[in-house]
This record gives structure tokens, sequence and C-alpha cells, in this order.
């Protein structure tokens, strides 16, 4: 059996796994079929050419992707891949023997329309724990550093810590280039409520409802001279 299986696939031919969804059920589109129906016959020609027998073990999956332009894209074509090379029937018999997988971008040229494509190379594992060989670390994988989003500079605002004494916000406030903020200070609860409630004991009830007014008291008329009573 070969150590590896190589053949190449070109840019036309690959399809993004994008899925239809219609009435309850998983229905393709038509470029999906294409590529499938591409991929498996492009895979089947290479597995006859290099006498790869249809293997039966975990296999490690390896693509190197070259871009036509320099727009950007996601590596959005593992599961039409595979599912093309199943389809070809003469690689291996169903696309779960794959137990490691790569895919990355080939930057190290200019982008060229001719020559855009994906490479796709399959190996045999022993086990899953093995790694197979790819080229080293000097291999260029994923976008340029200039691409990358990078942090800002300068000096970043300090976070507050919930529950933190005046001298770390002072602290913090100067690191950060500011003036240091003063510290909240709780208001004492007031006390003209505390009058007003009883805490228990008797009497509660008459502190609740408050004083009850007397009632006035009946007032005799004047007494007339040389009238008896």
């Amino acid at each position: 059996m070969p150590n590896a299986l190589t053949f190449r696939v070109p840019w036309v031919a690959l399809c993004s796994d994008n899925r239809k969804f219609i009435s309850g059920q998983f229905i393709l589109s038509k470029e999906y079929r294409e590529s499938k129906q591409v991929i498996g016959q492009l895979a089947l020609a290479a597995a006859k050419k290099a006498k790869w027998p249809r293997a039966e073990g975990p296999l490690a999956l390896e693509v190197v992707v070259r871009e036509p332009d320099r727009r950007r894209r996601d590596l959005n074509w593992s599961k039409n891949c595979k599912d093309g090379i199943t389809a070809g029937e003469g690689v291996w018999w169903d696309d779960s023997q794959v137990r490691w997988e790569l895919w990355r971008f080939d930057e190290s040229d200019a982008p060229d329309k001719a020559l855009a494509g994906a490479t796709i190379t399959i190996r045999a594992l022993d086990n899953f724990r093995e790694v197979p060989d790819t080229g080293g670390d000097d291999a260029p994988m994923g976008r340029p550093g200039h691409v990358r989003g990078t942090a800002a500079a300068g000096p970043q605002r300090a976070r507050r810590v919930r529950g933190g004494t005046a001298a770390a916000d002072e602290s913090a406030g100067q690191a950060a280039g500011r003036s240091p903020r003063r510290s909240a200070t709780r208001r004492a609860p007031s006390q003209s409520r505390s009058r007003c409630s009883v805490q228990s004991g008797e009497g509660q009830g008459e502190a609740e409802a408050g004083a009850v007014p007397s009632p006035p008291q009946a007032t005799r008329p004047p007494r007339r001279a040389g009238v008896a009573e």
C-alpha cells in the first residue's frame, strides 16, 4: 500500500458546505451535487493510478488550498470534499475513517487563477494518536501577520474592583492617568423613623396607632342668683 495518496481538485470544482432545508428534509444544491461528483471522479482516478487499495483503517486528510485572489474566505469545503471522495468508492469506505484532518491556505506565492485549487493528501494512520508529518514548522499556515488584529497601544483603563478601598481606587486612577475618584460614602440611616417604631414589648399597638385624644368634658351653665336648684 502506498504511503500517501495525493490528487488535485481545481478551484471551480470546490463548493462550500451550504445546504438547503426544505419541508423538513436536507436537499443539496445543484452546485454541491456537481462538485461532489467531480471530486469523486478525481479521487477514483488517482487511486487507480497509484494502485491505492480501498482503506479500511483510520486515515489522515490534509488539504492545502490556493486561492485565485486575495478576497477573504473561510475553509468551508470539508464536508463537500469528504462526501465526494466517499462517492468515488475508491479511497475509503466511509468518511468517518478520517480521524485526523488539516486544512490550510497556501500563501507562499501570489494568488494565481490558473493554479488555484486544492491539493488533497490522504495517509494511513496506525492509531488515532499518530500525527502525520506535514512538512515541518517552516511551512506557511494561515493568514499573514499584518491581517490579524493587534491590541490597541496606550494605557488601558483600570477596572474598579467592587468592595475596594479608597487607596486602591486612588492608585487605579493614577495608573490610568486620571485624578483619583472620591470614594463613595454611605449615608447613615435616618433616626426619625426609630421614634415611630417599637421593636418589641407591650404597647406596640398603641405606638403604631398613635396617641388617642381624650373626649371633651361637659361644661355646666352658670348659676343664677335667687334660683334654687
